[in-house]
């Protein structure tokens, strides 16, 4: 179900398509505090490719990707688990194993050993030779420049939250190049 199309059965759900008012809406919950000593900041997120929501990370850490398949000529969208991010900087998976930390340096290290090809520094990401930041309009630049196509994040509005956002980003910009789709294989129909 799109977007477009859950708004739409909400407002006759509740009755709105046939009010001449519409209901006062509520106050935007504030976004909750950090815990002191934090790396991240987790609250709701979606992350956007041109105008399609690609990833989401929820209030409770949870992330997950939107995933687009072709097999012949045959487009399929699945959501796929990627972990749970906490505000100690720990990622653990599904079955709550610890997979990953970020440290207070920036670098995030496996329960191997092995650090991620890419560092947070303050709000920016390194990836190789390329930084990453994003702008308070939620907007992703690569070296300074919008990033093509254009990466859009909803809810990192402070300074742990880009932080969490852009690790999220480094998930897929350190193996896949800024687009966060993927296929799997065949061609992609043209829109």
């Amino acid at each position: 179900m799109t977007l477009r199309n859950l708004i739409a059965v909400l407002a006759l759900a509740t009755g709105c398509a046939t009010s001449p008012e519409p209901a006062p809406q509520p106050p935007p919950a504030a976004p909750t505090a950090a815990p002191a000593g934090a790396l991240l900041g987790i609250r709701e997120m979606t992350f956007f490719e041109r105008d399609q929501p690609q990833m989401h990370l929820a209030a409770n850490g949870n992330l997950e990707m939107r995933i687009v398949h072709f097999h012949a000529q045959v487009r399929t969208v699945d959501n796929k688990f990627l972990g749970t991010l906490a505000a100690d900087g720990t990622i653990t998976n599904a079955i709550k194993d610890k997979v990953a930390h970020l440290a207070a340096d920036g670098t995030l290290t496996g329960p191997d050993g092995k650090v991620a090809p890419f560092k947070l520094v303050g709000e920016t990401l390194i990836v190789d030779d390329k930084t990453f930041t994003i702008d308070a309009k939620g907007m992703v630049a690569k070296n300074g420049a919008p990033v093509d196509p254009p990466l859009r994040v909803e809810g990192a509005s402070d300074a742990l939250t880009r932080r969490t956002a852009l690790l999220a980003l480094g998930f897929v910009l350190g193996t896949n190049g800024p687009s966060v789709t993927t296929q799997e294989s065949g061609e992609a129909p043209t829109n």
